[in-house]
């Protein structure tokens, strides 16, 4: 009556599941980190390469490339350094990191 040969159906529950987790393995994309610059490294003037935040006791370092949505000119993060006023940042794991997707005011 069963047309698949023995061993299939579990084979194929357990490619779902799998699939199913990896899934969910992005569970960072779309987060959101608040809080204060503390350094900046930067390649010119208005050129950020990454920067770190400092929030409730922990640091957190964002890294910048071409994609990244500023709401302001990058420089304008040394202000916020400065002023110790809070950034948003949307950000995203990837390979080598954690990547900023945009960057606001907080």
């Amino acid at each position: 009556m069963d047309n698949y040969p023995s061993g299939v159906r579990p084979l194929c529950l357990l490619l779902c599941l799998a699939l199913m987790g990896l899934a969910s393995c992005s569970s960072e994309e779309g987060s959101r980190v608040t809080g204060v610059v503390v350094e900046i490294e930067s390649s010119g003037l208005s050129e950020v390469d990454q920067f770190t935040l400092q929030d409730e006791g922990r640091r957190v370092t964002i890294l910048v490339d071409e994609k990244t949505e500023f709401a302001f000119a990058p420089s304008h993060l040394n202000e916020h350094r400065a002023t110790g006023q809070q950034v948003a940042v949307e950000v995203e794991r990837r390979e080598g990191g954690l990547y900023a997707r945009s960057v606001g005011d907080a």
